[in-house]
């Protein structure tokens, strides 16, 4: 069973992710250029910046990251956004961005990602501009739509845009997608970061387990890896340790991780995208529909 914190997240989850600098830092630097792609700093993107601040990078001494944090708290300590202290925000925002260059190497330009999509979408509103922004950063990054998540979203882009038309109704879906793969919940629940595995189940049912091949993968909150696969053996599943073409369902746990691209289930999440863009017909499960096919 995962111990978790009061936040429902792995109790040792702020230790480990508070000693990667490097991964927080290039997550503000697409955060904040998702912010300012509309060219327009929201009341409501200040909030999240200060929230994504001291939830996410508090402990991380970096100097971008205390100047912010002192600006935004200069900013909501009387609760008023004066002209000079919104132009002194933007330009600070703005050197952050011209003056970090994230290192090469997808995993880097993936954070870079994820973060500018926070950032977009952190008003809950999507424009035509910063589409057309988003679609740049991942044609400026080949390595990007090479993979998931990036191949994903590149995909859907590409397909609003194939028309030269941006519906609302598209928006709007999109405006979901990102939130689904970005884990972005701020208009939700209040709350930033974190993984969702809503984008990646699928819908059909019901679920036929017998004689097919399962893998459990990720931190489950309902139980032990183990004790899901004894479930599963005893309604007739066959047991996988690995990914293959062949795998029949792949379950992912519910406990979301900050890093979890750079975890097992992340690449094994990878894997089965590759493998059924090349006709593999694997499933993918959350926790929540496994427990429920299986009368947990």
């Amino acid at each position: 069973m995962v111990v978790l914190n009061k936040d429902g997240q792995p109790a040792d989850r702020g230790l480990n992710y508070s000693r990667n600098r490097l991964k927080t830092v290039l997550t503000l630097r697409g955060i904040l250029q998702g912010i300012v792609s509309d060219n327009e700093l929201q009341d409501s993107e200040i909030f999240y910046l200060k929230l994504w601040i001291d939830n996410e990078a508090k402990e991380i001494g970096d100097g971008d990251i205390l100047d912010l944090r002192d600006a935004i708290g200069d900013i909501l300590r009387d609760k008023v956004i004066t002209t000079e202290e919104y132009e002194d925000l933007t330009e600070l925002i703005n050197c952050i961005i011209e003056y970090s260059t994230p290192p090469a190497g997808v995993d880097q330009f993936t954070h870079d990602l994820m973060g500018f999509i926070s950032g977009i979408t952190a008003d809950n509103l999507l424009t035509d501009d910063e589409i057309f922004k988003l679609r740049n950063l991942l044609n400026a990054n080949p390595e990007l739509v090479e993979r998931w998540p990036g191949s994903a979203i590149h995909s859907r882009v590409e397909k609003i845009l194939e028309d030269g038309v941006i519906s609302s109704d598209e928006s709007n879906e999109l405006l979901t997608t990102l939130n689904d793969i970005s884990a972005q919940k701020f208009w939700e629940y209040g709350a930033v970061g974190g993984l969702t595995t809503a984008f990646l189940k699928n819908d059909e049912l019901p679920y036929s387990f017998k004689g097919r091949s399962v893998c459990f993968t990720g931190s489950f909150v309902s139980g032990t890896r183990r004790r899901h696969a004894t479930i599963a053996e005893s309604i007739g599943a066959l047991i996988s340790k690995s990914v293959t073409k062949n795998l029949d369902y792949l379950v992912i746990g519910n406990v979301a991780s900050r890093d979890w691209i750079q975890k097992s289930y992340g690449r094994k999440i990878e894997t089965v995208i590759k493998n059924r863009n090349e006709g593999a017909k694997t499933r993918i499960l959350t926790e929540k529909d496994w427990c429920l096919a299986v009368g947990l």
